[in-house]
């Protein structure tokens, strides 16, 4: 009797980890998904039906939020492979209430999120310090918001007049590679770029810093 409720305390206790960060990231992109149902404009000329949208606004509260909550959501390999796997179905709701028909659009958006996603993973593996995760939330925030803000000036100096060229634009970060996608269809070269370039870059960074941790610990 003792050793079983050991083990179910144990069980109990080895859950929360995992079913807390889980209920959250659930919970935000129940929201992401509830405002273009609720036909929320975010803006005065939000384009009409709000549902239009929907795609775009999960896709960006998705890569955003995991920028920013990486550290929590993202710690060990369980909980990143339930992570990933939660933001496909919300995917292809966002895409079915936004009326997008385009099966391998779709994939490829969800395949552009989860490759996002495993950059963090792997990130947070090699950032160990509380310090070093804040660095990496605050660059990967600015890897996210950095180019649609610049775009946004951009447009705000040009009266709005300023086109883009999204087989360039598609590798200014993670949300821009979504939107050309989205904008130029899946053969858009410059977010491939994005996707393997930064999987690539992230692997080799984990690669080396698990190579330097060895030696350390073989030299001590």
């Amino acid at each position: 009797m003792n050793s079983q409720a050991t083990t179910t305390a144990t069980i109990a206790q080895g859950d929360k980890p995992l079913l807390q960060p889980l209920l959250l990231w659930l919970v935000i992109q129940f929201a992401a998904l509830s405002l273009p149902a609720a036909q929320v404009k975010l803006w005065a000329n939000f384009p009409a039906p709000a549902e239009r949208m929907a795609l775009m606004e999960m896709l960006f509260v998705q890569i955003f939020a995991a920028a920013l909550l990486f550290p929590y959501l993202l710690r060990g390999q369980t909980l990143a492979g339930i992570i990933v796997m939660a933001s496909w179905p919300f995917t292809v709701l966002a895409a079915y209430l936004s009326a997008e028909q385009q099966d391998w659009l779709i994939v490829t958006l969800a395949a552009l999120v989860t490759s996002w996603l495993l950059c963090l993973a792997i990130c947070n593996r090699i950032l160990v310090s509380v310090a070093h995760q804040l660095l990496g939330v605050a660059l990967a925030s600015c890897l996210v918001l950095g180019a649609p803000l610049l775009w946004y000036l951009h447009l705000e100096f040009n009266a709005g007049k300023a086109h883009v060229n999204w087989n360039q634009m598609g590798c200014a970060g993670p949300f821009f590679a979504a939107l050309a996608f989205i904008n130029e269809g899946i053969d858009t070269w410059a977010a491939w770029y994005f996707v393997a370039g930064s999987l690539s870059l992230t692997l080799l960074a984990w690669l080396v810093v698990t190579f330097v941790r060895k030696g350390q610990k073989v030299q001590n």
